[in-house]
Parts: C-alpha cells; sequence; structure tokens
C-alpha cells in the first residue's frame, strides 16, 4: 500500500464502500482531513471473556467513545494503564476498527424515505499495539493533547504545567498504525424526484458546532491565553 493511498485491493475489500461509491475516497489526504476535523473517535474491538474483569466467558463487541491523536497515518489512543480498554486492545493479534463522524446538515425530503444528512465520516482499520518507547509516548500524549487545537496552530502540551513521573506511569498509550481506511461524504441539497414531490418543506438545515466563551475554573490564576481567545465563537470546521 502506498503512503498516500488507501485504495482497496479489490471489491471485496474490508473498507471498501459499496453503496454510493461516488462518496467514497481512498486516498490519505481524505482520511486525515475527516480525522483531524472530528474530536471523538469510536473505538470499535472485541473483549474477550478471558478479559480481567469480564462476567461473560463469550467474546462481545464493544464500541468505545475516545479522544485521539493523529500522527501522518498513526491514530493514538491513551488509557488507565490497568484498564479493561487497554488490556483488550494491547493483547496480540487484536484488529481494532476506528471512526470519525462530522455531521454538517439534516436533508429534508418531501418523503421520509429521501430524507439523509450532509455528513463526513472515515473508517480505519489496524492491529493496535502499546507504545513502550518513552518519547514516542510523550509525542502520542503531545498529539492526543494538542488534536483540538490543530485549526489553530496552538501547542496546549507546551501550554500546560508538566506531566508528574506518576501521570506518565499510570496512563498506557495505543499505537493504530492505520492499515486501511476509507471516507465517505454526502453534501448538497435534497435528492429527489421533483416531479413526485408534494407541498411538503423540503431542503437543508446546517449543522455547525461552535466553541463558547472559555470560563476560567475557581482556582485559576492565568489569563485566558491568546489561541483560546481566538478558538472562542469560532466554528469548528
Amino acid at each position: 500500500m502506498a503512503d498516500d493511498d488507501y485504495t482497496p485491493a479489490n471489491a471485496t475489500a474490508l473498507h471498501a464502500v459499496r453503496r454510493l461509491k461516488e462518496r467514497a475516497a481512498y486516498d490519505a489526504a481524505s482520511v486525515h482531513a475527516v480525522l483531524d476535523a472530528g474530536l471523538v473517535a469510536h473505538v470499535g474491538f472485541t473483549v474477550a471473556g478471558s478479559v480481567e474483569g469480564s462476567e461473560y466467558r463469550e467474546e462481545w463487541p464493544t464500541v468505545m467513545p475516545m479522544a485521539y491523536g493523529r500522527v501522518a497515518g498513526t491514530v493514538y489512543l491513551h488509557g488507565y494503564v490497568s484498564g479493561r480498554l487497554v488490556k483488550a486492545l494491547s493483547a496480540a493479534d487484536v484488529k481494532a476498527a476506528v471512526t470519525v463522524t462530522r455531521v454538517d446538515g439534516l436533508v429534508l425530503a418531501s418523503s421520509p424515505f429521501n430524507h439523509s444528512m450532509n455528513y463526513r465520516s472515515v473508517c480505519v482499520f489496524g492491529f493496535p499495539q502499546l507504545v513502550v518507547d518513552k518519547d514516542e509516548k510523550e509525542a502520542a500524549l503531545r498529539a492526543i493533547t494538542n488534536h483540538a487545537f490543530k485549526p489553530f496552530a496552538a501547542d496546549r502540551w507546551n501550554d500546560t504545567r508538566p506531566s508528574l513521573p506518576a501521570e506518565l506511569q499510570t496512563t498506557a498509550v495505543l499505537r493504530l498504525v492505520i492499515e486501511a481506511a476509507s471516507v465517505k461524504t454526502r453534501s448538497g441539497q435534497v435528492h429527489e424526484n421533483v416531479e413526485n414531490t408534494e407541498p411538503y418543506f423540503s431542503g437543508v438545515l446546517p449543522i455547525s458546532s461552535v466553541f463558547g466563551t472559555a470560563e476560567p475554573s475557581p482556582h485559576n490564576r492565568a489569563p485566558v491565553p491568546d489561541y483560546i481567545k481566538k478558538m472562542e465563537n469560532s466554528t469548528i470546521s
């Protein structure tokens, strides 16, 4: 696989978009753009019955919302070092799927069967691995911390106190190199047969997410940083 291309090798590949193929993209730029636009990833994996703390002996599929960061073609996740999620994802030969979706509007048609949403979504697949290298772990935690600030070129990691040894010791980082990925998007107006429409409203209701005004904590002693002031009342693209 080329570094700039996640095109499926064949039509039956796991990540190949089969319905409305014209909405699909597999290039790294498209994949990375949707990952960078999101704030929460949903991570899907299977929890084995042998995982400590599980009441079940059989395997169960699990999906967890998680903060994340991206560095080139790698997605980083983090969690408590002895947590069930970290144990499950760091086991040998575990497969994981990571999805991120941004909804940009409600598409309202004259028929409920033609309703839709304008959206940007990405599905990536890979094999999670526990990060043991100290420098990579710090770089990953920096990427996760700075993820929401990427569009503003802000380094939140360096605008916080240094991490304590105990914090680093109790936090595990997982590396998921993107093995395969696909993007699917929809934009624009309603798609329906105009000749069959009735006198009911049809159109698009846009959706946008906006940062509010920063609310200092009761124990805060610092002024609001300039990069946060720039983020206030701005639209999350």
